[in-house]
């Protein structure tokens, strides 16, 4: 793929500027002023804005953390051991050289050392060329001859890091959080570690992981900023964290004082104080907008309802988003009323709300297959999962929302409106072909949409253009 195209599928900003996760400001500034030489405003204006936007993004501590805090890091740092350089060294060389005092007497001290130091070497000059597996079992050869040092177990953490890295880019998450967490335990204080175990969670959906990796990673990014002092970047990783959970672990993390703080800026930016994954902040019937952020009208208890009954304790705490003390309430209340179709449903979307959301489909799946109330399951369970899918979509995490768009197919096959959004996840990933077909699927069902008409125009131009190169 050409360099233009590459700028014009990016999806963050570093894909954008051609930078690793781990670039700095100064290698921004220094990449950006490099592309905007080849790619001038003259010539290339949509390669052009989509690499001043990058850089507008990277330079900015605010804008840097946004982007940073769901991106996994290849890990900063090098493989590195105190008096030891491979500047002067071949691989082929030192290989050679390495087999040859594998045969020489090792109860020699001075035999010993050459090959520790001849190994050192090796791992060094395979890391350089990034040859992040071969230089890890070279250390792994090493600590058969010499015992194991925190030096070399904080090396081994960064070359577990980095063959971790490159397996999440690749989509296999589950393996990367595995060797990551591998890593993880010989470098414990890595908090580049503890992001990226962090953002695979959420990526996997693995809600009791996801808790205490990203507390980890709050408490890890504190203790940092301890010993830097002043550094915007890491103040703002923290307070985007908190904004992307809906401020959920500010009490986990001592930072309570920020919780009035990044209500404001969500509220600058538009967005609702939830979950990046919850629903509960989507349109739902009754809120301001279709698609929007405005979070559902919490109902008061009616004044029919008893207060002292669970059912009144539950409405009740529903109302002041108690989540827990909703569903403890409600779900006493079902044990004699099991036949209560509104209250079914009222306890699936306090599970949601609860990040309880498998648990939620769940209870809404069984109310339609065998009742109370299969229609009003069906209605809550395709808004929860739209809800949810749109979410996830907003923050990038595109698989996991087709995920939910395909599922809600088995329920509501022939919706116009889950084609759509499947139509736009498509697009998001530049796959111009499905785009297409999901937007013309679309309009079988509703063919006087003027703006999925317009959709399907550009999918389709595009995905011709796609044929055409190829």
């Amino acid at each position: 793929m050409e360099d233009r195209d590459k700028i014009l599928n990016s999806k963050t900003p570093y894909q954008a500027l051609f930078l690793p996760s781990t670039a700095t400001p100064e290698e921004a500034k220094h990449q950006y002023f490099k592309l905007v030489r080849k790619f001038s405003p003259e010539k290339e204006e949509q390669c052009f804005r989509i690499i001043r936007r990058a850089y507008e993004e990277l330079k900015d501590p605010a804008k840097k953390a946004a982007a940073d805090v769901m991106l996994f890091t290849g890990g900063r740092g090098r493989v590195r051991f105190s008096g030891v350089t491979s500047e002067t060294v071949s691989e082929v060389k030192i290989t050679r050289e390495i087999e040859e005092m594998r045969n020489r007497d090792l109860s020699d001290e001075a035999n010993k050392k050459n090959l520790i130091t001849a190994l050192k070497q090796k791992a060094l000059l395979l890391a350089k060329n990034k040859k992040w597996q071969a230089s890890l079992d070279c250390i792994l050869d090493l600590e058969k001859v010499a015992s194991a040092t925190k030096e070399t177990e904080t090396n081994k953490a960064f070359l577990m890091g980095r063959i971790a890295y490159e397996m999440a880019d690749t989509g296999n998450y589950a393996e990367a959080g595995h060797r990551w967490k591998r890593a993880l335990r010989l470098d414990p204080d890595n908090s580049e570690l503890i992001h990226n175990i962090a953002v695979c969670s959420t990526l996997m959906i693995n809600r009791e992981e996801e808790e205490k990796y990203w507390v980890d990673t709050l408490r890890a990014w504190h203790k940092e900023l301890s010993h830097k002092g002043e550094d915007a970047y890491l103040k703002n990783l923290i307070i985007e964290t908190h904004k992307r959970f809906g401020g959920k672990y500010l009490h986990k993390t001592g930072d309570d004082n920020l919780r009035e703080q990044i209500r404001k800026s969500m509220d600058t930016s538009g967005e609702s104080f939830h979950r990046v994954d919850d629903p509960s902040g989507a349109s739902r019937p009754g809120s301001k907008k279709a698609g929007g952020s405005t979070p559902e009208a919490r109902p008061e208890p009616s004044p029919s309802v008893d207060l002292n009954s669970h059912l009144g304790k539950g409405m009740d705490a529903y109302g002041k988003r108690n989540w827990k003390g909703a569903i403890a309430s409600f779900e006493l209340h079902l044990k004699d009323h099991s036949d209560d179709g509104p209250t079914w449903d009222k306890l699936a979307w306090a599970l949601l709300h609860d990040n309880k959301g498998n648990s939620a489909f769940k209870l809404w799946e069984k109310m339609l297959e065998k009742g109370p109330d299969p229609e009003r399951a069906k209605e809550s369970l395709v808004q929860a999962k739209l809800d949810t899918a749109r979410m996830l979509k907003k923050k990038m995490m595109l698989n996991p929302a087709l995920a939910q768009l395909k599922s809600l197919q088995k329920i509501v096959p022939d919706s116009s409106e889950v084609f759509q959004e499947i139509g736009l996840l498509y697009a998001e990933k530049e796959d111009w072909p499905n785009a297409s077909y999901y937007y013309d699927k679309a309009l079988e069902t509703n063919p006087n949409e003027k703006t999925l008409r317009t959709l399907a125009r550009e999918a389709k131009t595009r995905a011709r253009s796609l044929r055409a190169r190829a």
